[in-house]
């Protein structure tokens, strides 16, 4: 009888090592409801984009073209938000949103830009 008991409560405390040992690799919420995604998204700006969904993750299906200043490739910074259009090298908004590159890639963010003043990725929707 103590032997039987024994046996059980030893395939027990396996079974829960073996149980903590496979849950590290299920992290995160498993959400099994279907996430809705918008059919289309706007920026500040007016501009309207299409929305994608990829796996549980809803895209934007286009470059984004919020362009409130432009600089030219050269300048740089860690801290101050800077905005470029490729192929673009002046400072002048309306000039920059007229090339095809706007039409084609939309604008290029330094990381100041593109955190859009967040101290960390967590609270950027960016997931950078």
């Amino acid at each position: 009888m103590k032997e039987t008991l024994f046996i059980i409560l030893l395939l027990l405390i396996i079974e829960a090592i073996s149980a903590q040992i496979v849950l590290p690799s299920y992290q995160g919420v498993h959400n099994t409801t279907e996430m809705e995604c918008p059919e289309t998204v706007t920026d500040i700006e007016g501009n309207t984009y299409d929305v994608v969904k990829i796996g549980n993750h809803c895209w934007m299906a286009q470059n984004m073209r919020y362009l409130p200043s432009v600089v030219d490739h050269n300048t740089g910074s860690y801290t101050i938000p800077y905005y470029y259009v490729y192929g673009y090298n002046g400072n002048n908004v309306s000039e920059a949103k007229a090339t095809v590159y706007y039409d084609i890639y939309g604008v290029l963010y330094n990381w100041p830009a593109a955190m859009n003043g967040s101290a960390s990725s967590s609270s950027n929707p960016s997931g950078v």
